[in-house]
């Protein structure tokens, strides 16, 4: 019968034991966890200008080749259009009719379903 008190291991050989016991356990009980949930709000959608100076912050790239770059990951589906300077909608914004838009997208309509 294996009990483990400690918190973190940092012998690598001693772990890899350990994992290859695991791996040929045929049931493994917890006992008690210390965990806490956490939750994180999403980060909000960035403006244009924004979008550019944390870019050329981080990669150095010119603002120009940024709105490209921008454009092309729009093109493709994998951002909103990137030339928008909001980051908030208006009380009366029909968010029902703009998810059901989007349920139809091959790549990621099943998120709006």
């Amino acid at each position: 019968e294996f009990h483990w008190a400690r918190e973190r291991l940092f012998d690598r050989s001693f772990a890899e034991t350990l994992f290859d016991s695991v791996l040929e356990a045929r049931t493994a009980t917890v006992l008690s966890e210390s965990g806490r949930p956490t939750t994180r709000a999403p980060p909000l959608p960035l403006n244009t200008l924004e979008m550019q100076k944390r870019l050329n912050r981080a990669i150095r790239v010119s603002p120009d080749a940024i709105m490209k770059m921008a454009e092309e990951l729009y093109q493709a589906g994998f951002i909103s259009y990137p030339r928008t300077e909001t980051d908030a909608f208006p009380n009366d914004f029909d968010y029902r009719t703009a998810i059901d838009d989007l349920c139809g997208h091959p790549s990621f309509g099943f998120h709006a379903q």
